[in-house]
């Protein structure tokens, strides 16, 4: 497998625009965020597609834990993630994914799909809320992979590689 490639830059209008803009095409939640990246971070699209697809709606459509989120996150592991060889990174991608969960939940004041969902008062335009969630989320994950990219090109100057 190649490399994944951690940006130091993130172009956030470009991202929130490609995010919403594959929202508008079909893709769920997860779908759209991880998938926005995917390009800018030399991973498969068609590969994100898939793992994304049974998480959609809050997780199946259980409207748990927001779609955007969940998208975010699986970006964030990408880019964190030692591999399968060396499972030893998970606690330190954790920390990289509250900091993720931190910037959105004030936004919305909660993670849960159907709680976002609901704050379309009217009941009438439910993909717009989603869509915003999923913009948001990108914007937010690219703040955090940057951080994420800075974190590590410091580790490595100390490591003095």
């Amino acid at each position: 497998m190649e490399p994944v490639i951690i940006p130091d830059h993130v172009d956030r209008d470009q991202i929130e625009a490609s995010a919403r803009a594959l929202h508008a095409k079909g893709y769920n939640c997860v779908q759209a965020v991880s998938c926005a990246f995917a390009e800018i971070m030399g991973v498969d699209v068609d590969l994100c597609f898939r793992l994304g697809e049974g998480q959609g709606g809050g997780l199946a459509t259980h409207t748990e834990t927001c779609g955007a989120l969940l998208g975010g996150a699986m970006v964030l592991g990408l880019a964190r993630s030692h591999g399968c060889a060396d499972p030893t990174s998970k606690m330190a991608t954790y920390e990289y994914t509250k900091k993720l969960v931190a910037k959105f939940e004030p936004l919305y004041g909660t993670t849960i799909c159907s709680e976002i969902r609901a704050q379309d008062l009217m009941g009438k335009n439910l993909m717009k809320v989603c869509k915003d969630a999923v913009g948001e989320a990108a914007r937010m994950t690219a703040d955090v992979l940057e951080e994420l990219a800075a974190d590590l090109k410091k580790a490595r100057a100390a490591e003095g590689k």
